[in-house]
């Protein structure tokens, strides 16, 4: 069994929670930051861009690009 740090894994709870709200869409950047438990915006793009390798709002419009118009 693997173990890691508790804050990796709130880390890792608040970004998956971040992912389903910016796949979602309804949402603007500091809003859903703040719904998954960051209450700095900026500190919520560092850590988001640092794991998945974009900005949330890159994410958001390549999510929007591949689920096409609604």
């Amino acid at each position: 069994m693997n173990y890691y740090p508790v804050s990796q894994h709130i880390t890792k709870v608040r970004m998956k929670e971040a992912v389903r709200l910016l796949e979602k869409g309804c949402h603007r950047i500091t809003d859903i930051a703040e719904m998954a438990g960051y209450s700095d915006v900026f500190y919520f793009s560092k850590k988001f861009k640092k794991i998945y390798g974009c900005s949330p709002s890159e994410y958001h419009s390549n999510s929007s690009a591949s689920r096409g118009p609604e």
